[in-house]
């Protein structure tokens, strides 16, 4: 049965707006929830314990007087607040599914999953809204490719599973994407989007469509890349990336309005383990921008496209692109854009330019 959450805010509301008028100053007081709370969160009861507290004769300390929400609350609105959140709760944390079905693969259906901890964000069963999916050792192969899948902004987990778990479906993870064992295979025409993909063992292999890899740190393990592929970083600090076969990746860094030191590294190969292979017929479209909006201000933006520091980089027969375009928006001031690229690299088929847009 789904708690009732219309009691909380109603209480709430009485609390603040019809209050009695203290006629002691020396009356209990209310502290907000957050890191300095004084109070505990009861696990095991999924609740949040308040301490009643007590205004000293020479006022409050420093940090009470920053965290103080209702200052001479009476300790008869308090003792109610306190009876509402052990009624209906108070959560602090997302709720974490483990998937525990062998024969489904229905991501919406609550049966196929298991709540682990936490509170279940969207109160149906399954992992949307902040909450985590997770496939972990005691999670079994789901009986096909993972369907119906929700844009969420939570997070997805492969740590400990062994098995493969096959996407059949779109899948938007906003959160963070994180394998550690196993395979996360995305079939063909499944787009596939992260919010940020971090690979520390297993692999990820995907397959024609569009995807987006957001921030992607790849330190053990195997990467596979297939299709249209967005990105905003890619360090390759161990394992091994495979570009693939005609895929093609983009960057387009710009900086707007501000100068920009060479501090932003688009692809980065840094690991004694780490073997970047770009694959055969794949493009790599890596474009540097600085973009003024208004005014009439000079700006210099530099970034680096690529940089070899350790490990190993094979170009294959893949083409890289490398670009810095300015867009000046006047006549007047002086906008620049410098693409860098560093390291002991050997490429076959290289484009470098730059144009004002």
């Amino acid at each position: 049965m789904k708690k009732r959450k219309a009691a909380l805010p109603l209480l709430l509301l009485v609390t603040l707006f019809c209050r009695p008028k203290p006629k002691n100053r020396q009356k209990d007081a209310l502290f907000a929830i957050g890191t300095d709370f004084d109070g505990k969160f009861d696990e095991k009861k999924n609740q949040v314990i308040f301490a009643l507290l007590r205004k000293p004769k020479n006022g409050f300390t420093e940090q009470k007087r920053k965290t103080s929400l209702f200052p001479f609350m009476t300790r008869t609105l308090l003792l109610a607040l306190l009876l509402c959140l052990s009624n209906y709760g108070v959560s602090l944390a997302q709720g974490t599914f483990r998937w525990n079905s062998s024969t489904g693969n229905d991501w919406q259906i609550g049966a196929n999953w298991f709540l682990e901890s936490g509170t279940d964000d969207g109160e149906n069963g399954y992992p949307d809204g902040s909450d985590e999916a997770l496939f972990n050792g005691l999670s079994p192969t789901p009986g096909g490719p993972l369907t119906n899948i929700p844009a969420w902004d939570g997070n997805f987990t492969i740590n400990g599973f062994t098995g493969t778990v096959q996407i059949g479906a779109n899948f938007e993870c906003n959160g963070t994407v994180t394998l550690t064992t196993g395979t996360l295979q995305v079939n063909s025409g499944a787009n596939f989007l992260a919010g940020t993909l971090t690979i520390n063992g297993g692999t990820l292999t995907l397959n024609s469509g569009s995807h987006e890899l957001g921030d992607f740190t790849l330190s053990s393990g195997t990467f596979n890349g297939a299709g249209t592929i967005g990105f905003t970083k890619i360090s390759v600090t161990g394992g091994t990336f495979n570009g693939g076969t005609g895929a093609t990746y983009t960057r387009n860094y710009t900086v707007a309005d501000a100068d920009q030191s060479d501090t932003y590294t688009l692809i980065s190969i840094n690991g004694a383990g780490a073997t970047f292979n770009a694959g055969t017929n794949t493009t790599y479209n890596l474009l540097v921008r600085a973009r003024r909006t208004s005014g009439t201000s000079s700006y210099s933006v530099t970034a680096t496209a690529i940089h070899l520091v350790s490990g190993t980089f094979s170009a294959g027969t893949s083409k890289f692109v490398f670009r810095a375009n300015v867009d000046k928006n006047s006549t007047s001031g002086n906008v620049t854009a410098t693409a860098r690229i560093k390291g002991n690299l050997t490429f076959y088929n290289v484009e470098i330019g730059g144009t004002q847009e």
